[in-house]
């Protein structure tokens, strides 16, 4: 027989039992509603930086988005943090996004948003007009001009900003689609700077992206072509060599200008392979040429700044049989700026070799005679703006007669660019100029074998 015990509380204790459990019951209920706000805060918020994160970012915008639309979107990408990270490890680029971070809220105030949408892009949202909006941006961009003590390193970067306002855009999604184009027109004219969006880009990027899709199965149809331009020295009027030029044949939309698809192929890096089957082709036409005539090829700063480089020269000429002296490579001094430090080594390394090295478009850059002065070339190739212009306008004519006499100090053998008149043939000749180039030579022609056979 089971024996059943009674206690019997006083009221007093009771009433302390009864508090003790609410007291439970209730730290229960705090400590899951603070778990679940953490929750809340952890998934609208970068870990890193304490940023608002990209799904905050929208739902801030879908707030103010109806019906009162009053607000500019900013997407904010940094330039040359991927070099930081390369450079120096991904601590220091997570110290750099944190003090990135630091000056976004130090520029757009307590009141502001700034938020953190991966990797290195950030957004901030503008209430007001767009002077406004631009004001913010030009903020930005000036707060980059300090650099960032990092601790094991000071780093400058710079940023790129696109721009879309809400009138532009028909929703939340489309606005930031849209800021993100004008962020990629920012950085494809170089970076540092705004870009707001306007009607059109949307249609150019798709156009673009179209280009690249035709261009990657361009190759593999043999839709690319070489034309080859004459050269020619003004010692004897002999045709010298060849200029190799590359054409598309596009089967719907016809002839596409190099300057067309080249950009794109640079920013795609298909211009890596594309420059290598152009250096083999070249190279195997002119092995077959029966005199020493040399032939030219254009070098982009996306190639100079390969590693591969190198190997698609030496496999260009030992597959052809050319010899290294008759192959010539053109670099624009846009190239040699926006290959680094390290472009006289590659220069110095390419003439090693024995091939030769042109500075192209010589003239148009800013620090074109500190390049001549600094690195290794053979030969000059004066813009066509200066032969163009030399007989109206004084200051083309001392530009033209000053690169001339450079050259001829310096050793180094001078070309003009589009030399298209009898005058224009006549004044270089009498200015000492070596070797000339343009229509009234010869226009690029894919049939190089014939018309070198009647030269």
């Amino acid at each position: 027989m089971e024996v059943f015990q009674l206690t019997i509380m006083k009221p007093n204790q009771v009433l302390l039992a009864v508090l003790t459990q609410i007291g439970v019951q209730l730290g229960r209920v705090f400590e899951r509603s603070r778990s679940e706000a953490k929750l809340r805060h952890d998934a609208t918020h970068d870990a890193l930086t304490k940023l608002p994160n990209r799904r905050a970012l929208i739902e801030r915008m879908e707030e103010g988005f109806w019906p009162k639309r009053r607000f500019k979107l900013l997407l904010i990408d940094l330039d040359r943090f991927k070099a930081v990270n390369d450079t120096f490890g991904h601590p220091v680029g997570d110290l750099l996004l944190v003090q990135v971070a630091d000056r976004l809220r130090a520029v757009v105030g307590q009141k502001g948003f700034v938020a953190r949408l991966g990797g290195d892009e950030l957004a901030t949202l503008v209430e007001g007009d767009l002077d406004r909006a631009l004001d913010v941006s030009h903020q930005i961009t000036m707060s980059f001009n300090e650099p960032f003590d990092l601790g094991r390193a000071t780093v400058r970067i710079g940023c790129s900003i696109g721009l879309c306002c809400t009138d532009d855009a028909a929703s939340v999604m489309e606005l930031v689609q849209l800021s993100d184009i004008a962020l990629y027109e920012a950085k494809r004219n170089g970076g540092g700077q705004t870009s707001c969006y306007q009607v059109g880009m949307k249609e150019a990027v798709a156009e673009r992206h179209s280009l690249e899709s035709d261009m990657r199965i361009a190759m593999g149809r043999r839709e690319f072509h070489l034309a080859y331009q004459p050269v020619m020295t003004l010692c004897d009027d002999r045709i010298i060599g060849y200029e190799a030029l590359i054409r598309w044949d596009h089967p719907v939309r016809g002839l596409v200008p190099p300057a067309s698809f080249i950009p794109v192929a640079e920013q795609s890096d298909q211009i890596l392979a594309i420059g290598r089957w152009v250096l083999e082709e070249a190279c195997r036409e002119a092995a077959t040429w029966i005199d020493d005539r040399h032939v030219a090829v254009n070098v982009s700063s996306v190639q100079l700044r390969s590693p591969r480089l190198l190997e698609h020269l030496i496999s260009a000429l030992t597959t052809s049989g050319l010899p290294a002296d008759r192959l010539e490579i053109e670099v624009t001094e846009t190239a040699l700026i926006e290959s680094g430090e390290k472009v006289s080594e590659i220069l110095t390394a390419i003439r090693t070799l024995g091939v030769k090295v042109a500075m192209d478009d010589f003239g148009t850059g800013y620090s074109s005679l500190s390049h001549l002065r600094q690195l290794p070339f053979d030969r000059i190739k004066i813009d066509r703006s200066f032969v163009a212009n030399a007989m109206t306008d004084q200051s083309s004519m001392a530009v033209l007669k000053g690169v001339i006499q450079i050259g001829r100090d310096l050793g180094v053998s001078t070309l003009a660019e589009g030399v298209e008149t009898k005058g224009q043939l006549d004044l270089l000749r009498s200015l000492g100029c070596d070797v000339i180039q343009g229509y009234l030579i010869g226009k690029p022609t894919r049939i190089a074998r014939q018309a070198m056979a009647a030269a």
